[in-house]
């Protein structure tokens, strides 16, 4: 009985000691929990695989503790139990981890290049040299995905398109669209068959992370529908041709029906004489000769191609012809082209085998060249081509010198004019400036092409100008100063001659008629009369949040 009596009371010595033991751990201001807490700024972060996420946090301590050592643990369910592992112990983390706190106050932590495996529970741990606290509070991290959407999936040309972009949590950024990885800049748009194609979102600042991508089938109705010829358009009877019809649609075209117009190209009498994507003519006639036009169809719609002008048994013969055939710059020119045959055609020109857009202009010098003429359809069958000369006085009259503008006396020096001009110059006259640029006192000191001054003197010093002439009028240079003999200091004298003499020409007038009006003004003012108003009048107006924490010594 006694030895019953003892365990009893022992055991309920052992219990109330635990019990009080507890009792202290947890009673604040007694153990190591005094005073730490850690307070997580954003404790539900949401990231995107592939980007970086930051945990900004911040902490407190009991005065007089010195922090040592701050780490970051992740939470895991271990052998059953709930365990946390220093990040710094995880393989998957090296080199992903950056502690952007310290050892003060700041216990921020980021992890870039996010993978799957990131998500979970990041716990705060700090250690001093008397106790180790972690926060039993913790941050949860869940990656993001974005998902894109095309609504509709399938539209008609001209219909309205939503691209829609979500994520499996709340991400405040913008959203940026690719299609077919180039950018979008509308997320609603009128389809059109060029915005056929696979579309992707990314959040603005992380393009490289874009969601899956959605498809976009843009439907039409056949369009560009084009015919070609197996042969030459202007074919011998017997002989054979092939036409085939190609069109762009979505889809594609089912159907293909050929005529061939029995009037002119405005006319609505069409003759149905083919079915299907090539027109086989075996045996050519000259009833066969006319304007071929394909029109391809799909359940959206139907379109026509340009017509395709066939000649069997005849010999195109296509006359251009260019009035005047010579012309002075600014008169009026017609191109006219004529056909050994009467059938209506589109007449389409040529100069220098580049398109003209007019038949008639008014010439440039720059439209001199050979002009040739083709039927629409039919540009590679030309005529023969005819020229037009376009006439004109000298322009773009240069002076080039062979040496520098600045010589020794004795030296000697060629200046050389040339000219645009058409007949070219025949003409060339050179003269000197005996006074200032302004004034018109020319002496004529040479003619042709090239001036030579063999030996030169001061007096060669001045302004000199070269004159081109043709049958339609003359032209000058502009003016190129030659110094002979004179040293900088002369130069600057003469420059500043030339300063002074503008000045008292253009600028000295200019200030002397503004002193004068402002003289004026001013005696105007002072013979104005002046009043007093001597009435009286008067004026009359009209979530972060703090974490709990569990101590540990």
């Amino acid at each position: 009985m006694y030895s019953v009596l003892k365990g009893f009371v022992l055991m309920w010595f052992l219990k109330v000691t635990v019990v009080m033991l507890l009792i202290l751990i947890m009673s604040p201001g007694v153990v190591v929990g005094d005073g730490f807490s850690v307070t997580f700024e954003n404790p539900n972060p949401c990231a995107l695989r592939g980007s970086s996420v930051e945990f900004r946090c911040s902490y407190e301590y009991p005065d007089g503790e010195v922090v040592n050592k701050t780490s970051w643990s992740k939470g895991a369910i271990k052998d059953g139990r709930w365990t946390r592992t220093e990040l710094s112990r995880l393989p998957s983390y090296q080199s992903r981890v950056e502690y952007l706190g310290d050892q003060q106050h700041n216990c921020s932590l980021a992890i870039y290049d996010l993978q799957d495996n990131d998500t979970g529970y990041y716990y705060f741990r700090l250690d001093t040299h008397d106790y180790g606290w972690r926060s039993k509070g913790s941050v949860y991290l869940s990656l993001a995905e974005l998902t894109a959407s095309v609504y509709p999936a399938s539209v008609r040309a001209g219909g309205n398109v939503t691209l829609t972009c979500k994520t499996s949590c709340t991400l405040p950024a913008t959203i940026v669209w690719f299609r077919d990885g180039q950018p979008v800049d509308k997320a609603e748009f009128h389809a059109r068959a060029e915005d056929a194609g696979n579309y992707s979102c990314a959040i603005e600042g992380q393009e490289s992370m874009r969601s899956d991508p959605v498809a976009l089938d843009v439907l039409y109705p056949p369009v560009s529908v084009l015919v070609e010829v197996s042969g030459p358009s202007s074919l011998a009877e017997g002989s054979s041709v092939n036409l085939s019809c190609s069109s762009a649609a979505n889809p594609a075209a089912d159907s293909y029906t050929w005529f061939r117009r029995t009037g002119s190209p405005g006319s609505s009498s069409l003759l149905q004489v083919g079915s299907g994507q090539v027109l086989s003519l075996p045996s050519l006639e000259p009833s066969h000769t006319g304007h071929y036009l394909c029109q391809a169809r799909n359940p959206l719609g139907e379109n026509n191609s340009t017509e395709l002008l066939l000649l069997v048994g005849m010999t195109q013969k296509l006359n251009a012809s260019v009035y005047p055939a010579s012309v002075r710059a600014g008169g009026n020119v017609t191109l006219t082209c004529k056909t050994s045959y009467t059938l209506p055609a589109t007449i389409v020109w040529f100069r220098d085998g580049q398109p003209v857009d007019k038949a008639e202009f008014h010439a440039r010098a720059e439209d001199a060249g050979n002009y040739s003429c083709a039927i629409e359809g039919q540009e590679s069958m030309r005529s023969d081509p005819v020229a037009l000369d376009v006439l004109y006085p000298p322009v773009s009259v240069l002076v080039e010198v062979s040496g520098p503008s600045s010589l020794a006396e004795g030296s000697s020096v060629n200046l050389s004019c040339s000219s645009a001009a058409n007949p070219a110059a025949d003409s060339y006259t050179w003269f000197r400036r005996t006074g200032s640029p302004g004034s018109s006192s020319l002496l004529q000191v040479g003619s042709g092409q090239v001036l030579s001054l063999p030996s030169l003197e001061p007096s060669h010093t001045g302004h000199y100008l070269c004159q081109a002439r043709n049958p339609l009028g003359e032209n000058n240079s502009t003016e190129l100063l030659l110094l002979v003999g004179m040293t900088q200091t002369d130069r600057l004298i003469i420059l500043v001659g030339i300063g002074v003499k503008v000045f008292a020409v253009l600028v000295l007038p200019v200030i002397m008629a503004w002193a004068w009006r402002k003289d004026s003004a001013a005696d105007k003012e002072e013979s104005s009369p002046t009043y007093e108003n001597i009435s009286g009048s008067k004026c009359y107006g009209q979530d972060s949040r703090v974490i709990e924490e569990e101590t540990t010594a």
